[in-house]
């Protein structure tokens, strides 16, 4: 596992990263409302830009499921700020969860869109060193 320097943290949310792998990890601290969702997403999302950060590790565990109109929210508003970028994203759930998380909804629409096909890829995992070999080992290749 590479080291981690926290970015920032509060009590739903805790940003980190390793600037030298061009690595963000998130991990949602508890389930948030749509709004608290939306401002915690733009300021990681403004942070990954501004330090060009592509390798993306999102801890979903504790945040559960996502409301629909959210997960189109990310899809509509989020994602397109990438549009120029290559990047990496893994989703680390439970195992309870796994059948039912948003992430594939959310994974299934931007794989699938050719707007993003050629520069980015996902994948979810149940073990967070498997989901950050992943994310580093694809980065040596894009």
């Amino acid at each position: 596992m590479i080291p981690l320097e926290t970015a920032y943290q509060n009590d739903y949310i805790k940003v980190e990263a390793n600037l030298e792998y061009s690595y963000i990890k998130v991990t949602w601290l508890q389930k948030p409302n749509s709004e608290t969702f939306r401002k915690e997403t733009l300021q990681y999302t403004h942070y990954a830009i501004k330090n060009d950060l592509n390798n993306f590790l999102f801890d979903v565990r504790a945040r559960t499921s996502l409301k629909e109109i959210d997960q189109d929210w990310l899809v509509r508003e989020v994602f397109p700020l990438f549009k120029t970028k290559s990047i990496r994203f893994a989703y680390l759930v439970s195992l309870e969860d796994f059948d039912i998380m948003d992430t594939y909804q959310i994974h299934d629409h931007i794989l699938t869109n050719p707007k993003y096909q050629k520069h980015v890829a996902g994948m979810i995992f149940l073990n967070e060193e498997e989901a950050q070999n992943w994310l580093l080992e694809i980065g040596l290749y894009l």
